[in-house]
């Protein structure tokens, strides 16, 4: 029987030397019921726990303090003095002040924390109430109003719903994030605003620095060119504009012009060619003249040649 028990390995200092020791006595325990060695007589069940030890036992049987020196022979004490040395009371006050000032660090899970709790409260004297004050420390370092919130609101709120409902928010504020972030990306179409660097420049409406909108030029006009809204001394154009006066003068005349030049349309042809076509029938067929005015008052007076003789003859 003794060649299938596995022997215990030596105590180890990493990590909690006081969760080091418990387990290593608990193998230790084991490995003496399986192998029957329990029942030996005190010296040589404490020579196997020297044995099995290590060298950090040992050390630790060494600085430990004893009544007499027997002691150090009996497997009872041995193990009564490496439980004060490994594991020493614990003052429940400073244990609570732990557990509850422990707060959930950002690259934990909330698994994760929640085991470290636990591992907390076995020196607090919880008892009983152990995973329900877990659970409200949890509920009441809570940040997020939402998160917390949701935890108020479970009916038999648990460990496990609590662990349930805090993975399923943090999911769902992943997404929000991913969609909140491809939104920003997004370009879009108003065009970005130019920095303000009308300051440093020198305007040429004034030729002086100034900031946008802040023109001492505005409102005036120029003299050379007539335009507004700067100073002639910093006009730039070549031509010198003609005054409002001869500008109105020359219109007027053109649209005068316009007036009088006859429009040509159907109806005025056609009448021009009638009376050219008249004029030259006139001539063709020798017409006597019109008496004029004169000879229309006087109606015996007349160009008949007959009546010319009988007056010569008369005479």
């Amino acid at each position: 029987m003794e060649a299938h028990a596995r022997a215990p390995d030596p105590l180890t200092k990493d990590g909690d030397m006081a969760s080091n020791w418990q387990c290593w006595k608990e193998d230790f325990i084991i490995f003496m019921k399986v192998t029957g060695y329990m029942d030996k007589p005190n010296e040589i069940r404490a020579n196997l726990l020297k044995n099995r030890i290590g060298k950090v036992g040992i050390e630790a049987i060494q600085n430990i303090s004893f009544d007499n020196m027997q002691d150090k022979d009996d497997m009872d004490i041995l193990i009564k003095k490496l439980e004060e040395y490994f594991n020493p009371p614990k003052n429940e006050v400073v244990e609570r002040h732990q557990f509850f000032t422990r707060s959930k660090k950002q690259n934990e899970s909330i698994e994760q924390y929640i085991n470290i709790l636990k591992e907390k409260a076995k020196t607090c004297n919880f008892n009983d109430i152990t995973e329900s004050i877990i659970r409200d420390k949890i509920i009441l370092d809570t940040q997020d109003k939402i998160l917390r919130k949701k935890f108020l609101e479970a009916v038999n709120l648990d460990l496990l719903k609590l662990v349930a409902i805090y993975n399923d928010f943090n999911i769902n504020t992943e997404k929000m994030k991913q969609v909140t972030a491809e939104n920003r990306a997004e370009p879009t179409s108003s065009p970005q605003k130019p920095p303000d660097n009308d300051a440093k420049k020198v305007c040429w409406k004034c030729n002086h620095q100034h900031p946008h909108g802040k023109c001492s030029a505005w409102g005036s006009k120029c003299t050379k060119c007539g335009d507004v809204n700067h100073f002639t001394q910093c006009c730039k154009s070549p031509k010198i504009k003609m005054s409002d006066n001869k500008v109105n003068k020359n219109l007027l005349d053109s649209v005068q012009q316009t007036k009088c030049i006859p429009k040509k349309n159907k109806w005025n042809n056609e009448a021009d060619s009638a009376v050219k076509t008249t004029d030259s029938m006139t001539k063709m067929i020798n017409l006597p003249d019109i008496p004029t005015s004169s000879n229309a008052a006087n109606p015996a007076v007349g160009n008949d040649p007959s009546k010319n003789r009988r007056k010569k003859k008369n005479v």
